[in-house]
């Protein structure tokens, strides 16, 4: 009886991991590449600041208040993707796969054949780098596919609910009433079958 609700659902799933996929490996890519580089004057600086957020968080509060008042997010496709991509773990993987597997004399020999800092790492370190890029994209999937938080937090709008939002709906419904048909009675719906369904 509710196809089209599970099918718009499990679109929204598909695009926003599609879509957050690409964005926190390009991301994350360029942040790391940078931050690798000796040469780079803030290296430090960006490091400092991207290694603090793994150590202190500054709550579910100021990270709501951010994506809807700053970012204006809130019930919004972009709500599903953003929040998500730029994480410092996979920042520090390819920092350290950047600096262990891309030697120096390439990214050398790039500049002076007059390459750009943006052309050096798309033609020449993305392609040494795969295996680095497709170990993020494997994280970056699976988080995305699994994320209902942000569905739950940032939006109100049913046509962006994602499956997972959708399937937590429904297990907290089924719970919901064998918890009331426990107080009434009822026998029939005492019986929801919650494990079978999760």
């Amino acid at each position: 009886s509710n196809a089209s609700t599970i099918l718009r659902a499990y679109g929204i799933t598909i695009f926003v991991t599609a879509v957050g996929t690409v964005l926190t490996v390009v991301v994350c890519g360029l942040y790391g590449y940078a931050i690798s580089r000796k040469e780079f004057k803030f290296r430090k600086i960006f490091t400092f600041y991207m290694f603090f957020t793994m150590l202190f968080s500054g709550g579910a509060v100021p990270w709501y208040l951010i994506c809807s008042r700053v970012l204006h997010i809130t019930n919004t496709i972009w709500a599903l993707i953003l929040p998500g991509v730029c994480g410092a773990w996979n920042i520090i993987i390819l920092k350290t796969f950047f600096q262990t597997s891309v030697p120096d004399a390439i990214i050398e020999s790039a500049r002076l054949d007059g390459a750009s800092e943006l052309r050096t790492f798309f033609r020449i370190v993305c392609p040494i780098s795969l295996p680095g890029l497709a170990t993020i994209a494997l994280f970056a999937m699976l988080g995305y596919w699994n994320d209902y938080y942000n569905a739950l937090m940032l939006t109100t709008n049913p046509n962006l609910q994602n499956l997972q939002l959708y399937l937590y709906n429904i297990l907290k419904t089924a719970s919901m009433l064998s918890t009331m048909a426990s107080g009434a009675g009822e026998a029939a719906v005492k019986q929801l079958p919650q494990e079978s369904a999760r």
